[in-house]
Protein backbone atom coordinates (compact mmCIF):
# COMPACT_ATOMS: atom_id res chain seq x y z
CA UNK A 1 0.00 0.00 0.00
CA UNK A 2 1.28 3.38 -0.79
CA UNK A 3 2.17 6.11 1.84
CA UNK A 4 -0.69 8.65 1.64
CA UNK A 5 2.90 11.34 2.48
CA UNK A 6 4.18 10.60 -0.47
CA UNK A 7 2.36 12.92 -2.83
CA UNK A 8 2.71 16.03 -0.99
CA UNK A 9 6.89 15.17 -0.78
CA UNK A 10 6.80 14.41 -4.44
CA UNK A 11 5.11 17.67 -4.81
CA UNK A 12 7.77 19.48 -2.96
CA UNK A 13 10.72 18.38 -4.60
CA UNK A 14 9.25 19.45 -7.70
CA UNK A 15 8.24 22.80 -6.67
CA UNK A 16 12.39 23.12 -5.75
CA UNK A 17 13.78 21.43 -8.61
CA UNK A 18 11.36 24.42 -10.61
CA UNK A 19 12.52 27.13 -8.30
CA UNK A 20 16.15 26.03 -8.68
CA UNK A 21 15.79 26.46 -12.60
CA UNK A 22 14.09 29.71 -12.60
CA UNK A 23 16.74 30.89 -10.58
CA UNK A 24 19.30 29.71 -12.91
CA UNK A 25 17.77 31.83 -15.84
CA UNK A 26 19.50 34.92 -16.89
CA UNK A 27 17.71 38.02 -15.90
CA UNK A 28 17.16 40.43 -18.66
CA UNK A 29 19.21 43.59 -18.18
CA UNK A 30 17.01 47.02 -18.83
CA UNK A 31 18.33 49.06 -21.21
CA UNK A 32 20.62 51.80 -20.38
CA UNK A 33 19.44 55.11 -21.27
CA UNK A 34 20.07 57.29 -24.04
CA UNK A 35 21.19 60.69 -24.19
CA UNK A 36 18.23 61.58 -26.45
CA UNK A 37 15.51 61.29 -23.57
CA UNK A 38 13.16 63.97 -24.36
CA UNK A 39 10.72 65.00 -21.22
CA UNK A 40 6.69 65.50 -21.39
CA UNK A 41 5.61 67.93 -23.21
CA UNK A 42 4.99 71.50 -21.17
CA UNK A 43 2.22 72.32 -19.46
CA UNK A 44 0.68 75.83 -19.81
CA UNK A 45 2.61 78.67 -18.59
CA UNK A 46 -0.53 80.60 -17.12
CA UNK A 47 -2.94 83.51 -18.56
CA UNK A 48 -0.43 85.65 -20.50
CA UNK A 49 1.38 82.33 -22.17
CA UNK A 50 -2.08 80.74 -23.07
CA UNK A 51 -2.80 84.17 -24.26
CA UNK A 52 0.13 84.40 -26.88
CA UNK A 53 -0.15 80.95 -27.55
CA UNK A 54 -3.86 82.02 -29.04
CA UNK A 55 -2.03 84.63 -31.38
CA UNK A 56 0.70 82.39 -32.47
CA UNK A 57 2.23 82.47 -36.41
CA UNK A 58 2.51 79.32 -38.46
CA UNK A 59 4.82 76.90 -36.03
CA UNK A 60 8.41 77.30 -36.76
CA UNK A 61 9.76 75.16 -39.81
CA UNK A 62 12.94 74.18 -41.24
CA UNK A 63 13.41 75.93 -44.26
CA UNK A 64 11.94 79.14 -42.47
CA UNK A 65 12.74 82.31 -40.69
CA UNK A 66 12.79 81.70 -36.99
CA UNK A 67 9.96 84.10 -35.48
CA UNK A 68 12.15 87.28 -33.91
CA UNK A 69 11.65 87.45 -30.03
CA UNK A 70 13.14 89.35 -27.09
CA UNK A 71 14.94 87.78 -23.95
CA UNK A 72 16.99 88.71 -21.15
CA UNK A 73 20.58 87.57 -20.34
CA UNK A 74 21.83 86.90 -16.73
CA UNK A 75 22.26 90.52 -16.37
CA UNK A 76 18.26 91.14 -17.14
CA UNK A 77 19.16 93.45 -20.47
CA UNK A 78 17.12 92.53 -23.04
CA UNK A 79 17.87 90.13 -26.14
CA UNK A 80 16.73 90.28 -29.63
CA UNK A 81 17.14 87.31 -31.87
CA UNK A 82 17.66 89.42 -34.64
CA UNK A 83 20.60 90.74 -33.52
CA UNK A 84 22.23 87.40 -33.63
CA UNK A 85 21.58 87.65 -37.65
CA UNK A 86 25.40 87.74 -39.41
CA UNK A 87 26.80 84.14 -38.67
CA UNK A 88 25.09 80.65 -37.85
CA UNK A 89 23.31 80.23 -34.26
CA UNK A 90 22.87 77.53 -32.11
CA UNK A 91 19.91 77.83 -30.08
CA UNK A 92 19.00 75.35 -27.53
CA UNK A 93 15.47 75.70 -25.19
CA UNK A 94 16.83 73.98 -22.29
CA UNK A 95 15.60 73.51 -17.94
CA UNK A 96 17.97 73.40 -15.08
CA UNK A 97 15.58 70.05 -13.77
CA UNK A 98 16.14 68.21 -17.08
CA UNK A 99 18.39 65.92 -16.81
CA UNK A 100 19.69 65.53 -20.78
CA UNK A 101 19.85 69.10 -20.90
CA UNK A 102 22.40 69.08 -17.83
CA UNK A 103 24.14 66.34 -20.01
CA UNK A 104 24.75 68.62 -22.76
CA UNK A 105 25.13 72.31 -21.74
CA UNK A 106 29.07 71.78 -20.74
CA UNK A 107 28.79 70.55 -24.76
CA UNK A 108 27.34 73.02 -26.03
CA UNK A 109 29.55 75.35 -23.90
CA UNK A 110 32.36 73.84 -25.16
CA UNK A 111 31.43 74.00 -28.90
CA UNK A 112 30.33 77.67 -28.50
CA UNK A 113 34.38 78.70 -27.18
CA UNK A 114 35.52 76.54 -29.97
CA UNK A 115 33.92 78.10 -32.72
CA UNK A 116 33.68 81.28 -30.78
CA UNK A 117 33.31 84.23 -33.75
CA UNK A 118 31.94 81.93 -36.26
CA UNK A 119 28.63 80.60 -34.75
CA UNK A 120 26.49 81.94 -31.70
CA UNK A 121 25.40 79.73 -29.11
CA UNK A 122 22.34 80.56 -27.44
CA UNK A 123 21.27 78.84 -24.04
CA UNK A 124 17.56 79.88 -23.70
CA UNK A 125 16.33 79.09 -20.49
CA UNK A 126 12.23 78.15 -20.02
CA UNK A 127 10.38 79.83 -16.95
CA UNK A 128 12.89 79.65 -13.87
CA UNK A 129 13.75 82.27 -12.68
CA UNK A 130 17.42 84.25 -12.64
CA UNK A 131 18.81 83.64 -8.96
CA UNK A 132 18.50 80.06 -9.98
CA UNK A 133 19.41 80.14 -13.52
CA UNK A 134 22.91 81.86 -12.18
CA UNK A 135 23.43 79.53 -9.43
CA UNK A 136 23.34 76.35 -12.27
CA UNK A 137 25.54 78.12 -14.63
CA UNK A 138 27.83 79.07 -11.82
CA UNK A 139 27.68 75.18 -10.36
CA UNK A 140 28.31 73.88 -13.78
CA UNK A 141 31.45 76.01 -14.51
CA UNK A 142 29.60 77.26 -17.99
CA UNK A 143 31.74 79.95 -19.99
CA UNK A 144 29.29 82.16 -20.31
CA UNK A 145 31.32 84.54 -22.13
CA UNK A 146 31.03 81.54 -25.07
CA UNK A 147 27.83 80.27 -24.40
CA UNK A 148 25.73 83.00 -24.11
CA UNK A 149 22.56 82.82 -21.69
CA UNK A 150 19.11 84.21 -22.26
CA UNK A 151 15.76 83.76 -20.14
CA UNK A 152 12.03 82.81 -21.19
CA UNK A 153 10.82 84.01 -17.82
CA UNK A 154 7.40 83.14 -18.31
CA UNK A 155 7.78 80.25 -20.82
CA UNK A 156 5.98 82.18 -23.78
CA UNK A 157 8.89 81.74 -26.32
CA UNK A 158 8.43 78.23 -25.65
CA UNK A 159 5.08 78.12 -26.74
CA UNK A 160 5.57 80.29 -29.64
CA UNK A 161 8.29 77.97 -30.88
CA UNK A 162 6.07 74.40 -30.10
CA UNK A 163 8.69 73.32 -28.02
CA UNK A 164 7.25 70.31 -26.34
CA UNK A 165 10.00 68.86 -24.86
CA UNK A 166 13.07 69.59 -23.77
CA UNK A 167 16.27 70.24 -24.78
CA UNK A 168 14.89 71.45 -27.90
CA UNK A 169 17.82 72.59 -30.43
CA UNK A 170 17.16 74.97 -33.55
CA UNK A 171 20.26 75.65 -36.05
CA UNK A 172 19.90 79.04 -37.79
CA UNK A 173 21.89 80.00 -40.59
CA UNK A 174 23.26 83.55 -41.19
CA UNK A 175 19.69 84.93 -42.39
CA UNK A 176 17.92 83.42 -39.70
CA UNK A 177 16.37 80.38 -41.61
CA UNK A 178 15.76 77.36 -39.47
CA UNK A 179 18.24 74.48 -41.21
CA UNK A 180 17.63 71.98 -38.75
CA UNK A 181 15.72 71.11 -35.53
CA UNK A 182 16.65 68.49 -32.70
CA UNK A 183 14.25 67.02 -30.01
CA UNK A 184 15.93 65.57 -27.18
CA UNK A 185 19.48 65.41 -25.90
CA UNK A 186 22.14 65.31 -28.72
CA UNK A 187 25.47 63.46 -28.66
CA UNK A 188 28.65 64.96 -30.32
CA UNK A 189 27.82 63.96 -33.89
CA UNK A 190 24.40 64.77 -33.59
CA UNK A 191 25.66 68.62 -33.09
CA UNK A 192 28.08 68.06 -35.79
CA UNK A 193 25.54 67.02 -38.02
CA UNK A 194 23.25 70.04 -37.05
CA UNK A 195 26.20 72.25 -37.51
CA UNK A 196 26.63 71.01 -41.32
CA UNK A 197 23.35 71.64 -41.99
CA UNK A 198 24.65 75.18 -41.10
CA UNK A 199 27.95 74.76 -43.71
CA UNK A 200 29.57 74.94 -40.21
CA UNK A 201 32.35 71.94 -40.53
CA UNK A 202 34.34 71.15 -37.29
CA UNK A 203 38.03 70.11 -36.77
CA UNK A 204 38.78 67.03 -34.82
Amino acid sequence: MRCPTSCPLTALVGLMAWLLAACARPTPVPPSPTPTITVPPLPTRGPTATLAAARLAPAPQQGRPAPDFTAVDLHGQPRTLSQTRGQPLVLNFWATWCPPCVEELPMLADYARRLQGRVTFVALNVDEGPTRVQRFVDEMGLDTAALQVWRDATGTLALEYRVTGFPTTFFLDEAGVIRAIRVGGMTEPELQAGLRALGVEVAP
